[in-house]
């Protein structure tokens, strides 16, 4: 097994384990499910496992999607609010 796979796999398991404490920390396991699918992705074309690179970019889009509504879209909706407030002062 090549350190690669430990990290996708570790890194899997981490974002699984984020998301399934439902906590206002939960949206962190879709940047550990990135990271993982960056290593998947780096195995699957070293191994040249093709199914596997299209599965993983199909995951890594979702990924990203996980990371826009978790946390981008949310840190922008705070950041707005406060400038609204700060108009209002």
């Amino acid at each position: 097994m090549t350190f690669t796979e430990l990290f996708a796999a570790a890194m899997g398991l981490m974002g699984t384990l984020l998301l399934a404490t439902r906590s206002r920390h939960a949206g962190w396991g879709f940047l550990a499910f990135l990271a993982s699918n960056a290593g998947w992705l780096v195995f699957a074309w070293t191994h040249a496992h093709w199914p596997l690179f299209v599965q993983q970019l199909g995951f890594t889009l979702s990924s990203l999607l996980g990371i826009w509504v978790w946390i981008i879209g949310p840190a922008f909706g705070r950041a707005y609010a406060r400038f609204e407030r700060e108009l209002e002062a």
